[in-house]
């Protein structure tokens, strides 16, 4: 049985993850943008590890939003609001809110940035939200190959969390401190 230090270890060990890798995006994005290039990858911040409750991985989620919103200048709550959106229609629909499910659902991951790609598209087209108009060729650019990333991450990313939170679990668990 995991215990709760170990748990909320595994939490605070998944936020930094994926405030690393949002920064490692966004750095990439900077380099992109000169070619004319955003990744908007929001789909792969739904990966959550299967060590986490599903109360854990809400806060995760809303976390990963705000940074998403953050990094990505988008308004507050924007991105947290489409990833709960997400998060809840997978729980309910296709029970595949963990990393191990995920794996397996490269097609879903997909689908789903596709989805909020269209989202965050229809909602520059608002001008009262003053964020810059994306033009449906540089969308349609972007959306291929955020899919593409997205494609080639998804499965390293959740085997990494998995592993990842695994050996935090383990090395945080009361029996392994008391074998020392």
């Amino acid at each position: 049985m995991i215990s709760h230090f170990s748990t909320y270890l595994v939490f605070l060990a998944t936020l930094l993850f994926f405030s690393v890798l949002i920064f490692i995006i966004s750095t990439m994005n900077s380099t992109l943008g000169q070619f004319g290039l955003f990744l908007f990858i929001p789909a792969v911040f739904l990966i959550t590890p299967s060590t986490l409750s599903k109360k854990l991985s809400f806060y995760l989620i809303i976390f990963n939003g705000i940074i998403l919103d953050y990094y990505n200048m988008l308004p507050l709550g924007l991105s947290v609001f489409m990833l709960i959106l997400c998060y809840i229609l997978i729980q309910e629909n296709f029970h595949l809110s963990k990393a191990s499910g995920f794996m397996n659902s490269t097609p879903l991951l997909i689908a789903l940035n596709c989805f909020l790609c269209v989202a965050l598209f229809t909602v520059t087209k608002f001008d009262f939200l003053a964020l810059s108009s994306w033009q449906l060729l540089r969308f349609l650019t972007d959306s291929l190959a955020s899919s593409i990333v997205v494609y080639l991450c998804s499965k390293p990313i959740a085997l990494f969390l998995d592993s990842f939170t695994l050996k935090i679990s383990t090395i945080a668990s009361p029996n392994s401190l008391s074998k020392e």
